[in-house]
């Protein structure tokens, strides 16, 4: 295998494994409308497990949060200045975190008077700017700004988000849980809105809780809705059991939780409770495995053969529409190959070979002849 068709298979598309039944008919999905429908509660707590496949060992993963798309104070410039990054990196995914839109309307503490468009503009600029990204992004959160349930998507009877996504990405009204392989290697990571809970803390204890019945601690817990960025760290005691379910000892998983800044810069309402809103930008995350230095077949309880190592580093400079000297780096380090150019290129190098071919074959034909006389 020549190095350019093996370039070619490295950057193939990432493998994503969803079940659509899952939001369609599926006794789980049912159970959770009529709760709704019987019930005054807004937080959603049901999880659609998603897989994601990587021939890479690296993967980039650029999530993105609360664009409030169209909204008063959405920052268009910096928002199609990631959308570029994704298509140059070669490894870099994406997903949208809830808030699509920012779907104002009388019932919003967002004045509607200032938003950009309208409901159904919005969407129609919406889908346009997301499809040129189409197949960076993994899959569309609903928010609490643009999802299925809440006060905000009664007034226009719509959910803009799953409108939009039929057309984009697979739709999770609520939360996903990921498992992501990497070559041979695993991890998990848990991804909501953020609007489940008030705070880190209770955001992490309600995860875990969530992934019990999967039987899953997740790595990394990404979430937003609060318009900053924030990283919280804990640790969880993970048991470890042998071929019968004993409880043998137990290994310390650090997870943690990746709060996400948003592309909605500052507006009327967020000035009137003094929130700072300047901040508009998106985190990437460079995440392999490494071997860790600690596992032997002594400490095999209580330590992974493997640690997931995460690399975070935001796209843009806080204060200019330029990317960070970081960010720079890691695209020339990962650049998404042209793939026309590439073709050309293995077309060239293999009727290289078949003329080499011929001539070695040739030259052969004429050696036998002369042994031959």
């Amino acid at each position: 295998m020549t190095d350019f068709e093996k370039a070619l298979i490295d950057n193939k598309e990432l493998k994503v494994s969803f079940d659509r039944d899952y939001l369609n008919s599926k006794d789980e999905r049912m159970e959770e409308i009529l709760r709704r429908a019987g019930s005054d509660a807004l937080d959603s707590t049901p999880i659609i497990p998603i897989k994601i496949e990587s021939a890479n060992s690296h993967i980039c993963l650029i999530p993105l949060y609360d664009i409030h798309m169209f909204g008063e104070g959405f920052n268009l410039k910096r928002f199609q200045l990631v959308c570029d990054y994704l298509m140059n990196v070669s490894n870099a995914c994406s997903f949208i975190g809830g808030d699509w839109y920012d779907n104002a309307n009388k019932d919003s503490k967002t004045n509607v008077f200032n938003s950009k468009t309208n409901v159904s503009q919005a969407l129609d600029g919406g889908e346009y700017l997301l499809s040129r990204i189409r197949d960076k992004i993994l899959f569309i959160l609903g928010g609490n700004h643009d999802a299925e349930f809440g006060d905000r998507v009664r007034a226009n009877n719509i959910s803009p988000a799953k409108e939009s996504a039929k057309k984009i990405a697979p739709y999770i009204p609520y939360n996903a849980l990921l498992n992501i392989k990497l070559k041979d290697k695993e991890f998990s990571a848990f991804a909501t809105h953020g609007s489940i809970a008030k705070d880190p803390d209770a955001l992490s204890k309600k995860t875990l809780k969530m992934c019990q019945r999967y039987g899953v601690v997740p790595d990394l817990i990404f979430s937003g809705h609060v318009h900053t960025e924030l990283t919280f760290r804990f640790l969880v005691s993970v048991p470890v059991t042998n071929r019968d379910g004993i409880v043998t000892g137990y290994k310390t998983k650090n997870v943690s939780v990746e709060v996400l800044p948003s592309f909605q810069g500052n507006n009327e309402y967020a000035t009137s409770l003094g929130y700072n809103n300047d901040y508009t930008n998106a985190i990437a995350y460079d995440i392999a495995f490494e071997k860790n230095p600690c596992y032997t077949q002594s400490t095999q309880n209580t330590e992974f053969e493997y640690m997931l190592r995460v690399t975070k580093f935001p796209v843009l400079k806080k204060m200019s529409n330029e990317y960070t000297s970081f960010a720079k780096e890691y695209m020339e380090m990962y650049h998404e190959p042209d793939k026309e150019k590439l073709k050309e290129e293995i077309a060239d190098k293999l009727e290289e070979d078949k003329m080499q071919k011929a001539l070695t074959d040739f030259t052969d034909a004429l050696n036998d002849l002369e042994r031959e006389m």
